[in-house]
């Protein structure tokens, strides 16, 4: 507080030098003026921390100089000293921002007492300012490095094969898996069968630091029956029911440190709910048959196909523990949605299933994968991933096909949108389109001219007229037919 410079300005001498000698016995460093505009000057020249100014300034006011010099330094404090006390003069003091308002004649002690605090009030702001500078500066640069490290985990998990795709939805994924992952915050993944709901859990897991430190103990709840999934979950103590010959931890205790994935979260009973409610709250749990209260350091993960609305609407599933877990959601498409990534998905499987199995690698041929792209796909990835081990196993891509066929039997649906009237309609398309030339229908299907001629009697495709050059070429007079299940020709349009 020492050698910070006041000004005086007192347009009285005698009371100018005492003020002067008294304050700079104190330690301070003293400039004076006799009016506002020797004031004002002195303030263009160098800053003070604090200015004590008489009012009844000739030439100009009192407050009019303070208005001046605090444009110039707004951090300086202003003490007004005067000997005309009114109610409106000290009105007028708080409106400019004035610490402290003095009556003549004022007491030294009075002086140095209100001028130590409206230095140490100018320090508090001073050092105030700083530090929130400071730690605007920490939070800008830890917001940096965080959508650093944000963008680095989204660049790996696009490098990752454990989740492939690159629709607008699988990009978005990522980046909330990036945007979670390294916090503590429940997760709930919701998304049809199949979708990769224990993927994006696992890639939560593994970039949130806890892959170094503890396990990804998964739970799948509808595979245990109720009865044993209290026990499987938080272990049991020795006597606890029949059959239980020794302590048993449970896997809340091997995921210590790591995560917890409870996969089909709808399918347990409200009474158990109300058990694991506690458990993802207290993190703490007592094991069956035990009095000892555990504690367990794990970050939980549930995943589901249920629609948990309308459970909770009829009485199946507590609010509470949905609220608990969807602390943060993260929802995964279903394959039709994201056709985009069929193909990526297919062609990552074909390499890995062929490579598996040790066969020559072949490619889908693009009139086939065309067919796959426009299927619903229900079972989702993990369907995908079983029609395309077939296709690896046999090594022909018709398998393909008549997997998927498989599945569209017994659906009802207008018009020809089975995987095989697809495929005819994109035959008799490419044939049409060629003039019934065979050979270059063949080379632009991407199959040989045999497997084409296989499939034209397969499918009983006929051109009503004979071609020339032994069906090879020739224009055509009608248009393509093919032959239904009652054995009579019927019309398709080609696409």
């Amino acid at each position: 507080m020492q050698n910070e410079k006041i000004l005086l300005v007192e347009d009285d001498r005698q009371i100018l030098d005492i003020y002067t000698t008294f304050l700079t016995a104190k330690g301070f460093s003293v400039e004076t003026a006799v009016d506002g505009e020797q004031a004002i000057l002195k303030a263009r020249d160098q800053e003070y921390a604090c200015a004590i100014v008489d009012l009844g300034l000739p030439i100009k006011g009192g407050m009019d100089t303070i208005q001046e010099i605090k444009i110039i330094w707004p951090d300086m404090e202003c003490i007004v000293s005067t000997g005309q006390c009114t109610f409106d003069l000290a009105v007028e003091a708080i409106r400019h921002d004035v610490f402290d308002y003095l009556s003549k004649p004022v007491a030294m002690g009075t002086l140095l007492r209100s001028i130590r605090n409206a230095l140490e009030k100018r320090r508090l702001v001073l050092e105030n300012r700083k530090l929130f500078a400071e730690l605007q500066s920490e939070r800008n640069s830890l917001e940096n490095k965080i959508i650093a490290s944000k963008k680095a985990v989204e660049k790996h998990l696009e490098e990752s094969t454990h989740f492939i795709g690159e629709s607008a939805a699988v990009r978005q994924i990522r980046q909330l898996i990036a945007e979670v992952a390294p916090s503590d915050i429940t997760v709930l993944i919701r998304g049809e069968s199949g979708t990769g709901k224990d993927v994006v859990a696992n890639l939560i897991h593994e970039w949130s630091g806890r892959a170094a430190k503890g396990k990804f103990i998964k739970i799948n709840c509808p595979a245990i029956s109720e009865m044993l999934l209290e026990s499987e979950m938080f272990g049991h103590e020795r006597g606890s029911f029949t059959g239980a010959h020794r302590d048993k931890p449970g896997r809340m205790e091997f995921a210590n440190g790591g995560t917890v994935f409870l996969d089909e979260i709808g399918s347990v009973s409200v009474k158990f709910q109300a058990k694991l409610l506690q458990v993802i709250e207290q993190k703490t749990f007592v094991r069956v048959g035990g009095n000892k209260t555990l504690e367990v350091n794990a970050r939980f993960i549930a995943a589901t196909n249920a629609h948990i609305e309308d459970m909770i609407s009829q009485g199946l599933f507590r609010p509470d523990l949905q609220y608990r877990l969807a602390q943060y959601s993260i929802f995964i498409p279903p394959l039709r949605e994201r056709s985009e990534d069929i193909p990526l998905l297919i062609n990552y499987y074909t390499k890995r299933y062929f490579m598996k199995y040790g066969r020559d690698m072949q490619a889908v041929p693009n009139h086939i994968m065309s067919l796959l792209i426009d299927y619903d796909w229900p079972g989702n990835v993990r369907e995908l991933q079983s029609v395309v081990s077939r296709f690896a196993i046999s090594g022909k891509p018709e398998v393909l096909l008549e997997q998927i066929n498989m599945a569209d039997n017994g659906k009802k649906s207008e018009g020809p949108t089975t995987i095989q009237d697809a495929e005819v309609k994109l035959i008799l398309s490419i044939l049409s389109e060629t003039k019934w030339n065979r050979r270059r229908a063949a080379e632009l299907l991407g199959i040989s001219y045999s497997t084409l001629r296989r499939k034209i009697e397969k499918y009983e495709m006929e051109t009503g007229v004979q071609c020339m050059n032994n069906g090879d070429g020739g224009a055509l007079s009608t248009a393509p037919q093919h032959k239904g299940a009652g054995g009579g020709p019927r019309s398709v349009v080609a696409v």
